[in-house]
């Protein structure tokens, strides 16, 4: 049977939320950890953030601890096609789940206006008809489709259903920091120069 590769429209969020870690262990060895997911609801996301850092604390093997987090809110800027020659042609070089912290940190270091988020449809549920949406890149704002596609190519360790018809890039709105113990945003001092310090270390 033939493969058909990018016929599904995707409905992606006009706007939903990313959420992070920042953990360290004893050394003072520091580490940046982003949930793959976009979430809709920014409850739910807390909520999801909650139950991971308690997994953390409970797993006796891990020698890192959870010492803040943080939330970014994106919103849809636009659709980028996918193609069918994203599955047909080998990359050059790959681009891994350490690329993609990478580039958080460099996104952060220089500043959060230059960039919008690379969002992929995942898995397509063909039973309830929804689409599990994962963020994967900080780029460049105004990257044209021809380099998003390159980009996709190269992101072979990326999740993406061959049946979708288009990739999306989103603006962020903000980044505001999230108290681990309260679990309250921070309102104010939680937006980047902030954040910038906390990925820094």
């Amino acid at each position: 049977m033939t493969k058909k590769y990018c016929y599904r429209e995707v409905e992606f969020y006009k706007e939903a939320y990313i959420g992070m870690f920042f953990l360290k262990d004893d050394g003072d060895k520091r580490l940046l950890f982003v949930l793959d997911l976009i979430y809709k609801n920014k409850k739910i996301l807390i909520n999801k953030l909650k139950e991971l850092k308690q997994w953390v604390v409970e797993d006796k093997t891990n020698e890192f601890e959870v010492y803040a987090a943080a939330v970014m809110k994106i919103r849809f800027n636009r659709k980028s096609p996918l193609k069918k020659e994203f599955w047909e042609n080998d990359a050059e070089m790959v681009l891994n789940k350490s690329y993609r912290i990478g580039q958080y940190l460099k996104m952060f270091k220089d500043g959060e206006n230059f960039y919008e988020i690379m969002v992929l449809p995942a898995f397509y549920n063909v039973k309830n008809k929804k689409w599990l949406l994962i963020n994967w890149l900080p780029v460049i704002k105004n990257i044209s489709d021809e380099e998003l596609g390159k980009i996709a190519i190269m992101s072979q360790e990326t999740q993406v259903d061959m049946s979708a018809k288009n990739m999306a890039m989103y603006t962020i709105e903000w980044v505001k920091g999230l108290y681990v113990d309260t679990w309250e945003l921070v309102e104010n001092g939680g937006t980047s120069s902030s954040t910038k310090t906390e990925f820094d270390c």
